[in-house]
């Protein structure tokens, strides 16, 4: 953390009730709306594989095996963290974020198209799940060197309205795109999102995150 940039800051202990206060500066700060979307996104892609892979693979004719496999096989991929962050550290914060949110707008959309192929879907959604990996690693970093030392107790609070946003908005939104189409349009609607996502990453500075000797260099 250190490396990156976020320093030590104030101990993140239980956030007081001043914290609806510090929703109104979050709000007027373009930098911490776009790094809590970005989480949020993120999250909503979760939501989609771990819930809707399984479906459309039953769906699809394949069984419950195929999609269970698919989800538990991407935990492995938590043991990759580390070399993950060694490549944030060389690219900058912008290129990880931005080419992550392509690469999973790419698949996630790249899925949907090929739905009469069940295997060609999984597949995809299979290699998109590597860069919601890559997502964890990297995705939370906008939004928390953004944040000044001393408001980040009370920002993580805010920061963290992303599950509950992420848990509500995308069962509710993939309920209504299935009362009027199959599970591959869901996973379209997550790659659209990965895609605004992707636009909204340009306005990330370029050098964030990057070590000043890299800069120099």
């Amino acid at each position: 953390l250190r490396r990156l940039g976020l320093g030590d800051g104030k101990a993140v202990g239980a956030a007081g009730p001043s914290v609806l206060g510090y929703l109104a500066r979050f709000l007027r700060r373009p930098r911490l709306v776009a790094g809590w979307t970005f989480a949020t996104i993120r999250s909503s892609g979760w939501w989609v594989y771990i819930v809707y892979l399984p479906l459309f693979c039953i769906e699809a004719g394949l069984g419950e095996t195929v999609g269970g496999a698919a989800v538990s096989g991407t935990s492995a991929l938590l043991f990759a963290t580390p070399l993950l962050l060694r490549l944030v550290e060389r690219w900058s914060v912008r290129t990880a974020v931005r080419g992550t949110f392509a690469w999973c707008a790419a698949l996630f959309l790249l899925a949907a198209l090929l739905s009469p192929v069940p295997w060609a879907t999984v597949a995809c959604l299979v290699l998109a799940s590597f860069g919601l990996v890559m997502l964890d690693v990297c995705g939370s970093l906008p939004f928390l060197m953004a944040v000044k030392p001393s408001e980040r107790t009370e920002m993580a609070a805010v920061y963290s309205s992303f599950r509950d946003v992420s848990g509500i908005a995308t069962p509710a939104v993939g309920g209504l795109i299935l009362l009027a189409a199959p599970v591959a349009a869901v996973f379209a609607a997550s790659g659209l999102a990965m895609g605004a996502a992707w636009a909204v990453a340009a306005t990330v500075h370029p050098r964030l995150g990057r070590r000043r000797g890299a800069l120099s260099g």
